[in-house]
């Protein structure tokens, strides 16, 4: 079904600590899992990042990106 294909997921995150786990673990927990995970922080002030980067620490087999060096400017840019 799926053979030669890369199923990637991108997520923008800011300020999202409430909610992030449940998402990230929503996504991994699919019945088909994602070649990779790539998510771009928009600044966050909260614990967001921290958190993300836990759960790609606990799930070695699952390809998680964490890109951070934004600013603020938004989620159309962040996208």
């Amino acid at each position: 079904m799926y053979k030669g294909k890369k199923i990637s997921v991108a997520m923008a995150t800011f300020n999202g600590e409430k909610y992030i786990r449940e998402q990230i673990n929503s996504i991994i927990n699919q019945t088909v899992v994602p070649d990779e995970i790539i998510i771009s922080d928009d600044g966050s002030k909260d614990r967001t990042v921290e958190i993300i980067q836990e759960i790609a620490d606990s799930h070695h087999s699952n390809n998680i990106s964490i890109y951070t060096d934004n600013p603020h400017h938004g989620f159309a840019f962040n996208f």
